[in-house]
């Protein structure tokens, strides 16, 4: 899986202190996860995980926490690939993980026409055919397109291992090769708009334009943001999780639902200046910090309220994607910074404090916490 948020932490780390071991570990990472299989060398965007440890071959699902928080890290990884590969993995949320109504869509299958990877792997031929033999020959040859393949079927993933020299023959073969994949069954798209995920990718595509000067991709913050103020956020602060096609559903948010939209809140505040969206984003800290607080200063996962459970759920560490906690936490920070309201920065170094064993123990498993502390 790509350890996207110890990279974030290692990021901030690096910066703060000047370590060149966490610089080269952020380095080392993210120029061999863009440069595999589990990105996408023609669309933009990354797969869910790999199934080898050279990230050759993906499970081709593209889930949009992934994505928002990768886009995070490549936009503030400051070489040439990383610039690249934000402003292609964001052009990817927003071309197609994009919903009319404005918000942002779960994921994309993995499976297409029945098989796993179909619409992303290539064979020889296959590139001869959309490309000519002169041009396909050296596609295969850039791309690592074997005759034996790397993938299923004699199929292989496309990787970019190195930079070919000739970058205007690199660009024109992608621009053709994505137009001939555009004529193949396209994966199923889970048009879900889950609140924390939308939270995410808000701040992400935030920090994406004003880093890469693309307000396309704030306008597009805003879009979502918009959706999810409309349709998600209730008057006392609380959320709805999920809405689709226009209609909210009925299951209300957790903890990191909260924590998420939260700082996305904040980050659009940043972004057009406008006090309505930190009005909205205080109100949504104020509920949690009323309704998901436990006594020793850490976070429930369920609100106070909510359908009463054998035992209310409260786990600190971060999965594929941060644990409310650690959501919360970055939320708290960023008030604190843009608001001088001390109860903010109070609430979340209480519950730093709290995950300050599982950091030591098992940082894999803490590492939005940890880049929360690193701010």
């Amino acid at each position: 899986f790509p350890p996207s948020m110890v990279l974030e932490a290692l990021l901030r780390h690096a910066w703060r202190t000047g370590s060149v071991e966490a610089a080269a570990m952020v380095d080392a990472t993210c120029e061999a996860m863009a440069r595999g299989g589990m990105y996408d060398q023609l669309g933009g965007g990354f797969a869910r995980y790999a199934v080898d440890r050279a990230w050759v071959v993906p499970h081709f699902e593209k889930m949009l926490y992934d994505n928002a928080l990768l886009l995070g890290v490549y936009a503030r990884w400051d070489t040439p690939l990383g610039r690249r590969v934000a402003a292609e993995t964001a052009d990817f949320l927003v071309r197609e993980l994009g919903t009319e109504e404005g918000g942002l869509a779960a994921a994309l299958d993995a499976d297409s026409e029945g098989e796993e990877g179909r619409f992303y792997v290539w064979t020889p031929a296959q590139l001869a055919d959309a490309l000519g033999e002169d041009d396909g020959a050296w596609a295969a040859e850039t791309f690592e397109v074997t005759a034996s393949g790397t993938f299923e079927h004699g199929t292989s993933t496309l990787q970019l291992l190195a930079e070919p020299a000739d970058s205007e023959r690199l660009a024109d073969v992608r621009a053709r090769l994505l137009e001939a994949r555009a004529g193949r069954v396209r994966p199923a798209r889970d048009d879900k708009v889950v609140a924390a995920w939308n939270g995410l990718a808000i701040v992400a595509l935030v920090d994406a334009g004003r880093l890469l000067g693309r307000e396309d991709l704030v306008d597009a913050a805003v879009r979502a943001g918009t959706l999810v103020a409309e349709l998600h956020l209730r008057g006392d602060g609380s959320l709805l999780r999920v809405s689709r096609d226009g209609l909210a559903g009925r299951h209300r948010g957790v903890l990191e639902d909260h924590g998420c939209v939260a700082h996305g809140f904040l980050s659009l505040a940043g972004a057009t200046g406008e006090v309505t969206w930190l009005d909205r984003a205080r109100l949504v800290l104020d509920h949690a910090l009323e309704k998901f607080r436990a006594e020793d200063g850490g976070f429930y996962d369920t609100s106070a309220d909510a359908e009463a459970l054998v035992t209310r759920p409260r786990d600190p560490s971060d999965g594929a994607s941060p644990s409310g906690l650690s959501a919360l936490v970055n939320a708290l920070v960023a008030a604190a910074a843009m608001t001088g309201d001390g109860r903010y920065r109070e609430a979340a170094e209480e519950a730093l404090g709290t995950v300050a064993a599982l950091a030591v123990q098992a940082p894999r498993f803490t590492g939005w916490a940890l880049a929360a502390g690193d701010s």
